[in-house]
């Protein structure tokens, strides 16, 4: 009994020991700062705390890491813009420019221009000589080109210091393969929180009107649509329409808005994987509305057939910042609509490149939505 107590009380302390090393570590978002991280020696990443750090240098030259919430290291580069430029910029591509040149100053397995070549990362005017002197720019330009590439270019003196030029390729610009974005979009899955508290803008609509729509426009076909639907409640208030004399416009408002904030309508998806793998994973689809468009993606419904008892539709859901859509096929119970809650079935295929989708691409073959 002695020896069991002893044992006991030995795994208390190992675990005491060891626990608080697990809460304070930092882990990193992706494997490829991980990489960055260990040829950066004199940076303690395992133990910074939440929020940006511009305290450390790399060859004499300013970085800039950022924690997240979840104490991982999301973001590790050059410091190269302030942050008054990246609030008014896309984040992603922002810390991509950072990111990669530091990476091309930790590569030593590629020549640089070899390793730029293949990343179809352009110097479109001035010189990588002068990479090294950017933060000292008086002027900096970021903009979008033909809406499949970016631009960014530092100034100084009247005269173009370095210009880039570089796709809009998601995996380009996060830094992750095909198979690591499928498994962090699976772990982001898994902490979403349990309650999205939604606000709405105010309906504006005559106020006779019985019924009101939102109009969100429309994507590849005018009858795949980011409209929300609205009806008067008994006390003359605007709210979502969800009920089954509406199916179109109840499906509509599910798929794209956090109609609830209980978590009554769950999300039951297989997610289409590289490889013709796949997996399933299960949550509120108030959670995944509200995490898709933090993402900054837009969201359309496109009505692809209904029966007595079933709605079936696509949910296309563009990034026009970060060059990608996910699309989810979803299958929502016409019961769902009178009961306030149900199982919604998906399959989900994300990260698709936009370049890949056209109106060729896909069967456009969708019920327009019904009018007022």
């Amino acid at each position: 009994m002695k020896g069991m107590v002893r044992r006991f009380f030995g795994i208390i302390v190992v675990w005491l020991t060891i626990c608080p090393i697990a809460w304070t570590a930092n882990g990193f978002a992706t494997q490829r700062l991980q990489q960055m991280a260990n040829a950066i020696s004199d940076v303690p990443f395992m133990q910074l705390s939440q929020g940006i750090h511009t305290e450390y240098d790399y060859a004499n030259n300013p970085l800039i890491v950022r924690i997240n919430e979840w104490n991982e290291v999301e973001h590790i580069g050059y410091r190269l813009f302030d942050s008054l430029f990246v609030l008014h910029q896309p984040r992603l591509v922002c810390d991509f420019v950072e990111r990669y040149l530091l990476e091309l100053d930790l590569d030593n397995m590629f020549d640089r221009n070899i390793r730029m070549g293949v990343d179809k990362v352009a110097v479109e005017n001035g010189s990588m000589e002068n990479m090294h002197k950017l933060l000292s720019a008086e002027r900096i330009d970021l903009s979008m080109v033909e809406m499949r590439r970016y631009r960014v270019a530092w100034h100084s003196e009247n005269k173009c210091l370095l210009s880039l030029v570089f796709d809009m390729d998601y995996q380009l610009l996060s830094g992750c393969n095909a198979i690591e974005l499928e498994n962090n979009y699976l772990r982001t899955m898994g902490r979403l929180s349990r309650t999205y508290q939604w606000k709405e803008n105010d309906v504006v609509a005559d106020s006779t009107d019985k019924y009101a729509i939102v109009e969100g426009g429309h994507y590849l076909s005018e009858a795949i649509r980011g409209d929300r639907y609205y009806q008067k409640d008994s006390i003359g208030e605007w709210q979502l329409v969800c009920n089954p004399e509406k199916p179109y416009w109840s499906a509509a408002n599910i798929v794209l808005t956090p109609i609830n904030n209980d978590g009554a309508y769950q999300l039951d998806c297989q997610l289409d994987m590289y490889g013709y793998r796949d997996t399933t994973f299960k949550v509120n689809m108030n959670q995944w509305v509200a995490q898709t468009l933090t993402e900054g993606c837009q969201l359309y419904f496109g009505l692809k057939s209904k029966t007595l008892y079933t709605i079936r539709g696509i949910v296309f859901c563009p990034n026009p910042t970060a060059g990608y859509c996910h699309m989810l096929s979803v299958e929502i119970p016409i019961e769902a609509f009178e009961n306030k809650q149900g199982i919604i079935r998906g399959r989900l295929f994300a990260y698709v490149p936009l370049h890949n989708i056209d109106e060729g691409y896909f069967d456009l073959n969708y019920e327009k939505p019904v009018k007022m």
